[in-house]
């Protein structure tokens, strides 16, 4: 009897405790490198867990794929998702935090070889034209009103949207470029040689997050915890950006 009061007694210890004296498991897509790599390295990981440890708060990594990442904050199965980027979908499920791990920009390509004007804005695309996106990726909400009026052909990476483009089975692409991502090395990576696409506009921008749960009971706490530990650290993300950041071993 007297055992088993001790073990009620730690149990309730343990669910007493505050959020920073235990480790608190996020969840990170694994398909966004550099920012967050397969192997739980990356930018993004490597300020999230900055901003956190100021706060005296360890985290875990649990690397799955986007998909995952974003139903599982939804539902509140995880506490918080990165790197997300806002969608309607997400509203009342899902808060981001007060500022972006990081800013993309959604630029707009044509084949070189395509002859005729080229179009300097979304509104100058012809009605029905086709427009490459990858698939999972999310865009700005300019990019996104224009759906509507264009024929979308989705690709599984940029290697295959680049490549169709230059094939010119597509009239335009759109690469999502970020300080990391710059699209001279998404083409080099596609084999695309300079000279056969070229860059036509700016269709946008949008911050990339750390998204909490509505519905986690940890959700709130861990969101202002978070904002007061990149207020800590912000003045350093840029000296963070410049570093190599080595694998990590506390992800799985």
């Amino acid at each position: 009897m007297r055992r088993l009061r001790l073990l009620l007694a730690a149990m309730l210890l343990s669910a007493s405790l505050p959020l920073a004296a235990q480790t608190l498991k996020i969840m990170v897509e694994d398909a966004a490198s550099p920012w967050s790599n397969p192997d739980g390295s990356g930018y993004a990981n490597f300020i999230v867990r900055e901003a956190f440890q100021s706060q005296g708060i360890d985290i875990e990594l649990q690397v799955v794929p986007y998909a995952r990442c974003k139903a599982s904050v939804q539902s509140g199965e995880s506490v918080a998702c990165f790197n997300m980027a806002w969608e309607p979908s997400l509203q009342d499920q899902v808060i981001f935090a007060d500022q972006p791990l990081y800013t993309s920009e959604a630029r707009v390509f044509s084949s070189s070889s395509r002859s005729g004007g080229a179009p300097h804005s979304l509104a100058a695309i012809p009605a029905g034209s086709s427009i490459g996106l990858v698939n999972g990726y999310e865009y700005p909400p300019a990019l996104m009103a224009a759906i509507s009026r264009l024929t979308i052909d989705y690709s599984n990476n940029e290697t295959t949207l680049l490549r169709k483009l230059a094939l010119r089975r597509i009239r335009y692409a759109v690469l999502v470029t970020d300080p990391k991502k710059q699209a001279a090395q998404l083409i080099a990576q596609a084999g695309i040689l300079p000279g056969q696409v070229r860059y036509l506009f700016t269709a946008g921008s949008q911050g990339v997050y750390i998204g909490f749960s509505v519905r986690h009971p940890d959700g709130e706490f861990a969101r202002q915890q978070f904002n007061d530990g990149m207020s800590k650290i912000g003045s350093h993300i840029q000296q963070l950006l410049l570093r190599d950041i080595p694998a990590t071993s506390q992800a799985r």
